[in-house]
């Protein structure tokens, strides 16, 4: 699976299609566990300057490859919900 958009240093974003498909609204994990998790990437929203620098990050190897996971903090969260809203 692939999606059609990039981030901007251009590289294909295909870890939020694989969560999206296995864990997403109305997927079997959704059926049996009553929520579900949206796959997202950079190009999802829009977040303040310097979000990065207190973001938490997680690496960890899956398979041979190296999954990087980015929590962005709760205040960068609000903040880019804001901005949708105005």
């Amino acid at each position: 699976m692939t999606e059609a958009k990039h981030t901007r240093d251009g590289v294909q974003p295909v870890a939020s299609e694989h969560i999206d498909g296995l864990f997403g609204s109305e997927s079997q994990f959704h059926r049996t566990h009553g929520f579900y998790i949206d796959g997202v990437d950079e190009t999802t929203a829009k977040l303040p300057r310097g979000w990065r620098t207190r973001a938490v990050t997680v690496q960890t190897e899956v398979e041979g490859r190296t999954v990087i996971g980015v929590a962005p903090a709760l205040e960068d969260l609000v903040v880019s919900k804001v901005r949708q809203v105005g």
